[in-house]
């Protein structure tokens, strides 16, 4: 499983959303939008990421989990 974290300023600032999403289909990828401030119709995350978002999403660390950033 491999988790995306993908952080902009507004909805309109994703670059290549729609190739992003179409990869998540096909891939074992769970991707986590976030833009600055809530706008409308917005369902993603909102702010900017730190440990607390962070840990939300993913697994304690072992070793068999391999953590990048």
């Amino acid at each position: 499983e491999f988790v995306l974290f993908y952080g902009n300023s507004t909805q309109k600032d994703i670059l290549l959303k729609d190739e992003i999403i179409k990869l998540k289909e096909k891939l074992n990828l769970k991707v986590i939008f976030m833009i600055n401030e809530k706008e409308d119709g917005w369902d993603g995350e909102v702010g900017k990421f730190n440990t607390e978002k962070i840990k939300n999403y993913m697994p304690y660390p072992s070793s068999s989990t391999l953590i990048l950033y």
